[in-house]
């Protein structure tokens, strides 16, 4: 997914490679590449959410700037995902996968806004009589 949409990004922007690595589930950007070509940081983390979007197992993505506003509250699992995420460390396009999707070869995650995540339930070990 990072290759395919840095070589979509680089056809726009004329630049290769202007998101490095994903982190916990966010693309990140190349800030320093990004002011060294006079880029406007914006308008790349949009065109990267909307690249992203398009790949089958997303369900929704935001921009920092979205995240730090609060503009697209009401929006599929914004709510959820603005409250996991922190602007001192958290990358600039946050996405979610579509339920039952996982990223990688792990056998179980948590951290997605979906029910099965969110809602786990806790056994305290008492036993009736």
């Amino acid at each position: 997914m990072l290759a395919k949409v840095n070589g979509e990004l680089e056809k726009r922007f004329g630049v290769p490679k202007l998101l490095p690595f994903i982190s916990a589930s966010a693309l990140v950007l190349d800030r320093k590449l990004v002011a060294e070509r006079r880029l406007d940081f914006d308008a790349v983390a949009t065109a990267a959410r909307d690249l992203v979007v398009l790949e089958p197992g997303i369900g929704a993505a935001y921009t920092r700037r979205e995240l730090e506003s609060g503009s697209r509250a009401g929006a599929p699992f914004f709510a959820a995902m603005r409250r996991s995420w922190h602007p001192e460390v958290s990358g600039d396009v946050q996405y979610v996968l579509r339920p039952n999707w996982m990223a990688g070869s792990s056998v179980a995650t948590h951290g997605s806004p979906h029910p099965y995540d969110t809602h786990v339930p806790i056994w305290c070990g008492a036993r009736a009589g």
